[in-house]
């Protein structure tokens, strides 16, 4: 897997290039691989409670 960067021919990254495509292109490309039925079966509210669904248990 590519991840953008060029090495040289030591083995070294030369130089960072990024990707010709905003990150929100490649969000969108992986969660339209996520069938509808799972993206139900998300909590409505998953974005605004995250930390929790992360880290369950009490809260310090």
């Amino acid at each position: 897997m590519d991840h953008g960067a060029q090495h040289g021919s030591d083995g070294g990254i030369e130089e960072l290039v990024f990707s010709k495509f905003p990150i929100f292109r490649e969000l969108k490309r992986i969660a339209a691989a996520v069938p509808n039925e799972d993206w139900n079966e998300l909590p409505a509210d998953l974005a605004v409670n995250l930390d929790d669904y992360l880290y369950p248990g009490p809260k310090k």
